[in-house]
């Protein structure tokens, strides 16, 4: 059974919160008080989102989370400070049913949810990455927490997010008023991660291509707007052989790109994109689009999933093409 944290519970179970602490990895007895005063002197912090689990009346397990300003993320973001089980209670699935009961409550309140777990804890990291919680990255760097610093419980833990869809997300048609808005999303849609290739690398009339001359009433895209701002858009055009862009198959199967903002990704603002513009194209009767992408780019697993199929390699770029 699952139950709200309460001011009463929290102090008729003291003992047995501070035995689920010490559950943890580098929790001592020390610590486990330390930890329990933390929770006792902010218990407004805690008391909304905090979970306790009991099997037979006993206290089985236990989530402890706050929200948290620390990062960067769009939107709002909650932290999981502490979470246990009873070591006799492990393998019944109590993590898994207490996890889940917290992000159905939270996901409606936050964008994202944030933890940390020792970078050696293969099986805490294993059960985690299941509930879709990524390392967290930046400039493409794993992120990284150093506990109990200077004792002899020194260790590293791995940041984690789990990030959830944006909410209040329009998706407008593209015009040629935002043709600049435009060009910056395709030279977006050739990076692969928040790092731009430089322009020794980047040939400006491999740009041009894609939005030279853009009739909106003709051709089709479309926008991501949040909070009055665009942040990503979509977009497709036939280039002739002699123009060809890199997911080139033939002239009359038009060529998707796709960008978003870098801090943006991950939310399904990409699907949303994609479902509005296969819809129109269906619509229009095209019978195919294509697309290319970078081999190990996090992109290609989403066009794989929306039924995109592999044609063609050229280095280390892919084409791959949809039947509508």
């Amino acid at each position: 059974m699952i139950e709200a944290l309460t001011k009463h519970d929290f102090e008729n179970h003291r003992t047995a919160i501070q035995e689920i602490l010490m559950e943890i990895q580098y929790v001592d007895t020390a610590k486990a008080v330390r930890i329990m005063n933390r929770i006792d002197s902010n218990f407004s912090d805690y008391k909304d989102f905090s979970l306790f689990h009991f099997t037979e009346k006993r206290l089985s397990g236990a989530i402890f989370a706050q929200r948290t300003n620390k990062f960067t993320e769009v939107g709002r973001s909650i932290k999981i400070s502490y979470m246990a089980v009873r070591k006799e209670h492990r393998g019944m699935g109590i993590a898994k049913e207490l996890l889940e009961y917290f992000l159905s409550n939270i996901k409606h309140s936050f964008e994202n949810v944030v933890l940390t777990s020792y970078e050696q804890n293969e099986r805490g990291i294993k059960f985690y990455t299941k509930f879709g919680f990524v390392p967290y990255v930046i400039n493409r760097s794993i992120q990284y927490v150093i506990k109990d610093q200077g004792t002899s419980f020194e260790h590293r833990d791995i940041v984690f997010i789990r990030r959830f869809p944006l909410k209040n997300i329009t998706i407008r048609p593209l015009r040629t008023s935002n043709i600049e808005f435009l060009r910056e999303m395709i030279v977006r849609s050739f990076s692969i991660s928040n790092e731009l290739f430089t322009s020794s690398k980047i040939d400006e009339n491999d740009v041009v291509r894609y939005y030279e001359n853009w009739d909106s009433k003709k051709e089709i895209g479309y926008i991501a707007r949040y909070e009055d701002k665009d942040i990503g858009a979509i977009w497709c055009r036939k280039l002739p052989y002699y123009n060809q862009g890199f997911g080139y198959v033939e002239d009359h199967i038009p060529e998707m790109g796709i960008g978003v903002y870098y801090e943006y990704r991950g939310r399904g603002i990409g699907q949303m994109l994609m479902d509005h513009l296969f819809t129109r194209l269906k619509h229009m009767g095209e019978y195919a689009i294509s697309v290319f992408v970078v081999n190990d780019s996090p992109a290609k697993r989403a066009y794989l999933k929306n039924g995109f199929n592999p044609i063609r390699r050229d280095d280390n770029r892919i084409v791959m093409l949809k039947k509508l």
